[in-house]
């Protein structure tokens, strides 16, 4: 009997047909994908104006106060935890992207925030569960993480709660999670080997052109990052077809 539902299940999506599915999806949906990203930056907006007047403060002005101290320290703070703010609003706009065809990226990021909490707690309770399993116990760490690989997207596609969106994940993946992995595992590669290609000149620079050159590969790789999620979007629609 277990025999015939295992040789039943339906397979999933083959690996190349969604790595070239996700790069279309990509390519269209690119200059929407660079516009939220603009909108994730505004939240560094405060950071960079605090610290402005600090260097005005504290290095022209030479105003050392410790009441200015509390104060910057105060305002760092609060600077810091909004540019969470938006950087999160900005993660749960990408998803959102992909949800609404690439309808509005303003529209997007304004619907993106009645998804911060539950989004920013499903962070970070899977990503602590995860990184405590791997500390002690690599393999757990691994059968976690990639069972609770979709829970971000469950927050926002199917408008989970926290727990239930944890829930959601692992049941879409506990019948295919070697599939789920060996897709993961083969993305990673694929990373990895673009990465070490793209450190190639970083032998033949000097210690400027590292330097520059190291500007340009983190914005090459901040700009593929949309890829990515592209991809595990896919495999998160080919799984819930399967329920």
């Amino acid at each position: 009997m277990q025999e015939n539902v295992s040789s039943s299940r339906s397979k999933m999506t083959p690996f190349l047909q969604t790595l070239i599915q996700a790069w279309r999806l990509y390519v269209r949906g690119f200059v929407s994908f660079i516009g939220m990203y603009l909108w994730g930056l505004l939240g560094l907006l405060p950071v960079l104006v605090l610290a402005l007047l600090a260097l005005l403060v504290f290095m022209v002005l030479s105003w050392h106060f410790f009441v200015l101290y509390v104060l910057f320290a105060l305002l760092g703070l609060a600077s810091f935890a909004w540019a969470i703010y938006y950087g999160t609003r900005a993660k749960i706009g990408l998803i959102l992207l992909l949800k609404n065809d690439f309808k509005s990226v303003k529209a997007d990021f304004k619907e993106s925030k009645k998804y911060f909490w539950r989004f920013l707690w499903a962070s970070l309770l899977v990503s602590l569960i995860t990184i405590v399993l791997s500390l002690f116990l690599i393999i757990p760490g691994i059968v976690v993480g990639v069972s609770y690989a979709f829970t971000l997207f469950a927050v926002v596609l199917a408008d989970k709660r926290t727990f239930s969106s944890i829930e959601k994940s692992y049941d879409l993946v506990k019948k295919y999670w070697w599939p789920v992995f060996g897709r993961f595992l083969l993305l990673g590669l694929i990373a990895f080997v673009l990465v070490l290609v793209m450190n190639i000149p970083m032998s033949y620079l000097n210690d400027m052109g590292k330097q520059v050159y190291s500007t340009f590969f983190n914005l090459v790789w901040a700009i593929l990052t949309p890829y990515f999620l592209v991809y595990t979007y896919f495999m998160y629609q080919d799984l819930v077809s399967k329920q």
